[in-house]
């Protein structure tokens, strides 16, 4: 008989939706050395807030010796948040669980900006779907440092055993389980 969580978390890029972002980082990877470990430096302080997308990706190009203009830096934005296809069966996943009054919660890395247009452009409704997002925007902390699942954890007020978390990430998930979640590595590659 399959197990019953009183809270599902998910993580957004490679869970509910493809990882559009890594799809921009792997063709580009192709062109210039080291990108993807280029681009990670940047990306954390994107996701905390600390610089806009258009930052990140000029601070990215600029290690390369590359300018890049505004609009370069959005259509570089937009190629990655279409790409962030939505897994129709994790999403119905978490509508059920809503309906039948489980708590949900988004926990990803993404910055604040992709996010916001991933939820417009994919007609997702967080505020309907999920009971809270935990994010570096919000807490300052990345996956998979153990704080960020700590706070899952307080935020869903049940013991972690009952909370089942879904990350494309080993690491991540490794992180959760060693707190007592109930995590799976879980890959949608859209």
């Amino acid at each position: 008989m399959p197990r019953k969580f009183a809270a599902i978390a998910v993580d957004l890029a490679g869970v509910l939706t493809a990882d559009g972002l890594r799809e921009v980082q792997n063709r580009l990877e192709g062109r210039y050395a080291n990108f993807s470990e280029t681009f990670r430096k940047h990306w954390y302080k994107c996701a905390k807030g600390s610089i806009t997308t258009a930052e990140m990706w000029s601070s990215v190009f600029r290690n390369y010796g590359t300018e890049i203009d505004s609009d370069a830096a959005r259509m570089l934005d937009e190629e990655a948040v279409l790409n962030h296809r939505v897994n129709q069966r994790v999403l119905r996943m978490l509508e059920r669980s809503r309906k039948k009054g489980r708590k949900t919660f988004l926990v990803t890395n993404t910055a604040y900006e992709y996010l916001n247009e991933i939820e417009r452009r994919h007609h997702l409704r967080f505020g309907e779907l999920f009971t809270g997002i935990i994010a570096p925007y919000l807490t300052g902390r990345m996956k998979p440092d153990e704080r960020v699942f700590s706070m899952l954890i307080d935020e869903c007020g049940v013991e972690p055993e009952e909370i089942l978390y879904l990350d494309d990430s080993q690491k991540n998930v490794e992180t959760a389980r060693n707190l007592g979640i109930d995590a799976r590595v879980y890959r949608y590659l859209g």
